[in-house]
């Protein structure tokens, strides 16, 4: 939650990596190859799910029916995890690879350049990883992508925009391949124009699609913020911060 907070004001990206890779060493003393190899595998999952969404998406836009696209995505995930267990080392090695040519990109930031010394056979100490852990990363990658779709569709609802959950499914799509080109604090303006594309596409007016993506930037925001300062409070708390603070101020 610190990250995502930390990205309303930074680069979504540089924060997901810098934050939690701060986190992870703090707090569970793992080494900075693990740390951000564990973030880029999760951008790479968010890179496939939303491969096999747009596709499905794309279909939408030229007009096929909905059983082509609801078939058309429940093969390619069925081909997917077919091949990660067919080819569970293949896949890791060609994860590993991805990670190898951006790790060097990703080093270059200010905030890790003081790690920049690990070496990069380090990564490969590592067991590769199982293929239920795999399929249990791509399955809640697809969960995720599902939450961020409702998301979408709750949004609409409460400024009164008329879609059904079907068209914001596919319309998400559109808003998250926007935000793969995150070079705004927190996505501004490009999370916006994505979110306004999709609306049109799917069939909102002007006045609703810009009503929307204020008042998304506004929600989000908000309750990002929220989250992040309350389990920050619940780890002071937990930590006893506040009676060390009580028993100080009684002396």
């Amino acid at each position: 939650m610190n990250s995502y907070a930390v990205g309303l004001f930074v680069p979504s990206d540089a924060s997901l990596v810098g934050v939690r890779t701060f986190f992870m060493k703090q707090y569970k003393d793992v080494r900075t190859s693990t740390a951000l190899l564990s973030v880029l595998l999760d951008r790479l999952f968010d890179v496939i799910v939303l491969i096999v969404v747009i596709v499905s998406a794309l279909l939408l836009f030229i007009g096929n029916n909905r059983l082509e696209m609801l078939v058309i995505p429940i093969v390619m995930v069925g081909l997917l995890f077919l091949l990660i267990i067919l080819k569970n080392d293949e896949v890791f090695t060609f994860l590993i690879k991805i990670y190898f040519r951006s790790i060097n990109l990703v080093l270059r930031m200010p905030i890790l350049r003081k790690w920049k010394k690990f070496e990069a056979s380090e990564a490969f100490q590592h067991a590769p990883l199982k293929r239920n852990t795999i399929c249990g990363l791509m399955a809640l990658s697809f969960l995720k992508y599902i939450f961020i779709a409702l998301r979408f569709y709750s949004i609409g609802l409460v400024f009164g925009i008329t879609f059904t959950f079907f068209d914001a499914f596919f319309a998400a799509s559109l808003v998250q391949l926007a935000g793969l080109i995150n070079v705004t604090p927190g996505g501004l303006g490009i999370i916006e124009m994505g979110s306004y594309g999709a609306l049109k596409v799917i069939g909102a007016s002007h006045p609703e699609a810009v009503v929307f993506v204020v008042g998304q930037r506004v929600l989000v925001s908000c309750i990002i913020v929220a989250l992040a300062a309350m389990i920050n409070l619940l780890i002071i708390a937990r930590t006893g911060f506040f009676k060390k603070s009580s028993l100080a101020a009684g002396r």
